[in-house]
């Protein structure tokens, strides 16, 4: 079973491991193969090894006023 890897972009969040597991507890709900990885805004750059890969290789998908990149 392949994992969907989920991006969710935030302007603003205090801790990022808390606001991943309550990601991960709401994700539960839906289907346990999403993986949210959280970002704000501001580090959503080249400097971080995931966003990097995301960059290169990721597929970009767009539904109604959201965008999506997907690996």
């Amino acid at each position: 079973m392949r994992a969907i890897l989920t991006l969710l972009f935030l302007r603003e969040f205090e801790k990022l491991a808390d606001m991943q597991l309550e990601l991960m507890r709401l994700r539960r709900e839906i289907d346990s193969r999403i993986e949210p990885h959280p970002f704000r805004e501001k580090d959503f750059n080249m400097s971080n090894p995931l966003v990097h890969e995301i960059l290169m290789h990721g597929k970009r998908i767009e539904t109604g006023g959201c965008q999506k990149i997907t690996t």
